[in-house]
């Protein structure tokens, strides 16, 4: 009764009659108490049980300890590994421990001390412990390694989550409705939330602010709910099923909401939470067999890579979009960060890294935007680890020793330029991990980062969970083949066709081939010190940004020359071509 006051316990008549309720009549504010107030359109769950016995028990305390304990049990790791259930990975906890203790950083992650009971959340509280979906990562622990106090905690939030995050929209005047559907579109603001619902007839006046109306609504910008699905698959609870439903779909499942079809999602992390949000509701409605639903949530993340990802960002000379990628360094940068000066966080870029991954991961291979997106992806990825990566030093401190900035203003010079302790970076090298496959350099950079957190002698918040963990993974087991380059020869055949040849490497799988009308390279380069490019974005090109060629060859055998024409090009301009292997 503690952890979830106020309940009520009362002996009345002389103990003739027991009474047990909700919230005690003593504080009710016409007793001389508090005033009770109910967010609407939130819900208040309570779970009351009442346990009769015909007979003195031997021990209360262990009756009710039943009660108050719930029985849950967990399959060994390599069981949710084999059926893939999880985007990523649970890692052998000895694995990922040793793996610290060689590097000679802090170990291990233990269990909480005690769970906490969620009245609210402070969404929108900066910091590394707020930017990731952390109670998630602690369910993963509890399958991972059995710390139960973890598990606890996921609950409590979620159950809190449950009744308070979402504005809920099941029934009006008894008729079922959902805030999404078009003829609500009135009463619904840019995120999808109820704004104007005096258009509801509910005769209620209230914003959507905590302080008229004691809401605590999700933050865009720290949007940590996604971990829910997962969670309701475990456990089977189906008010998690409920708030899913008819609250998280409204806001974003929903290609309707302002913020989906007007591009309008203001940091590059909003982007990425929303990717995950969709890409997790997609494969949510997919299991439980809504189809409707499951296309409208992935139709939604479509739309926010259309309009916010996709788009060519006008940066260093070109590009067109005030919002999008650049093509020449990789950067994506968002609307809200786009004016006066455009800037980029690397550590928000590692968190769209993640939605983009889990929208990859959604779609599969036979998507026909998955190369294209996993090349922005990747683009994403390196500008944090060549552009923003800074080293400066040996010595402890978050503006010392190696990783990448905190910030870059990406259209001026940046002096000085330093590392920081910025968290959830960890997906841009599990993207570049599974686009190149195994390479000394990423895993190199990742090791250095885990040392510069570690020297700013705290704790980290992110430190033993799924995030870095997802990556220690792919290099103790690599799953991606590497993407090396084959050196190819070109002829021009005229009229816009080419003949390719290249002597086929050793364990090719597939291939990629990619063109443009100048020479394509791996990187182009950018120094953001002093606002210059590296190399020549005038007679060269990043591979990433380049086109593919359709329907490439699968290889022939090791060693041998193998040969394929291109045709269809425009024949006023000279095109250039890189192949690349897939190899294992």
């Amino acid at each position: 009764m503690a952890s979830y006051w106020p309940k009520s316990l009362q002996f009345v008549n002389g103990g003739s009659e027991v009474r047990v309720g909700i919230w005690p009549d003593q504080t009710l504010y016409m007793s001389g108490g508090q005033q009770y107030s109910q967010s609407w359109p939130q819900y208040s769950e309570h779970t009351l049980f009442l346990d009769f016995h015909s007979s003195a028990l031997a021990s209360p305390s262990s009756e009710f300890a039943k009660a108050q304990y719930p029985l849950i049990a967990r399959a060994p790791a390599g069981y949710y590994n084999a059926t893939k259930v999880f985007l990523y990975p649970i890692i052998d906890p000895t694995e990922e421990d040793n793996y610290y203790k060689n590097l000679g950083v802090f170990c291990c992650i233990a269990d909480y001390a005690s769970p906490h009971v969620y009245r609210t959340y402070g969404w929108a509280a900066p910091g590394g412990g707020n930017q990731a979906e952390m109670r998630w990562a602690d369910l993963l622990l509890w399958l991972q390694r059995g710390y139960t106090a973890r598990y606890l905690n996921t609950s409590h939030f979620y159950a809190m989550q449950v009744e308070q995050s979402f504005p809920r929209s099941d029934y009006n005047a008894g008729v079922a409705f959902n805030w999404r559907d078009t003829g609500m579109a009135s009463a619904i603001d840019v995120q999808g939330f109820p704004s104007n619902i005096t258009n509801l007839n509910t005769n209620i006046n209230c914003d959507a602010g905590t302080s008229t109306c004691n809401r605590n609504w999700i933050d865009s910008q720290h949007a940590h709910w996604y971990g829910m699905t997962d969670y309701y698959f475990l456990t089977g609870d189906e008010t998690i099923k409920d708030a899913i439903q008819d609250g998280v779909t409204d806001t974003y499942g929903n290609p309707n909401v302002g913020f989906v079809k007007n591009g309008n999602y203001y940091a590059a992390r909003d982007v990425g939470e929303a990717l995950m949000s969709d890409a997790r509701l997609y494969l949510f409605y997919s299991a439980v067999n809504d189809s409707a639903d499951a296309a409208n949530a992935i139709m939604a993340g479509d739309t926010v890579l259309t309009n916010q990802v996709y788009p060519e960002l006008n940066l260093s000379g070109f590009g067109t979009s005030p919002q999008g990628t650049s093509r020449t360094r990789g950067v994506m940068v968002s609307i809200g960060n786009s004016s006066p000066v455009p800037f980029a966080k690397p550590f928000q870029q590692g968190i769209l890294s993640e939605g983009i991954s889990e929208m990859l991961q959604a779609h599969g291979p036979s998507w026909p935007q998955y190369n294209q997106t996993f090349d922005l992806a990747y683009g994403i990825a390196n500008w944090t680890l060549t552009e923003a990566w800074r080293t400066s030093g040996t010595a402890a401190g978050c503006n010392s020793r190696t990783g990448p900035a905190y910030q870059i203003n990406v259209s001026v010079t940046n002096n000085p330029l330093a590392p920081s302790c910025s968290q959830t970076v960890w997906f841009t090298f599990y993207n570049e991990a599974k686009y190149v496959g195994p390479a000394a350099d990423w895993q190199a950079k990742f090791n250095q980062y885990l040392i510069h957190l570690d020297g700013n002698g705290n704790l980290y918040a992110e430190y033993g969970l799924v995030f870095p963990a997802a990556v220690i993974s792919e290099i103790l087991h690599p799953q991606a083949p590497s993407l090396v380059s084959v050196p190819v020869t070109v002829t021009n055949l005229g009229g816009g066709s080419y003949s390719l040849s290249w002597s086929v490497p050793a364990g090719a799988t597939a291939y990629r081939i990619k063109y443009a009308n100048k020479t394509i390279v791996d990187w182009i380069g950018f120094d953001p010190v002093n606002n210059v490019y590296l190399g020549d974005p005038t007679t060269t090109w990043a591979w990433f940004a380049s086109t593919d060629v359709s329907n490439p060859p699968a290889p022939a055998t090791a060693g041998t020359t193998q040969t394929f024409t291109v045709t269809g090009l425009d024949p006023a301009q000279i095109w250039n071509f890189a192949v690349k292997a897939y190899v294992k």
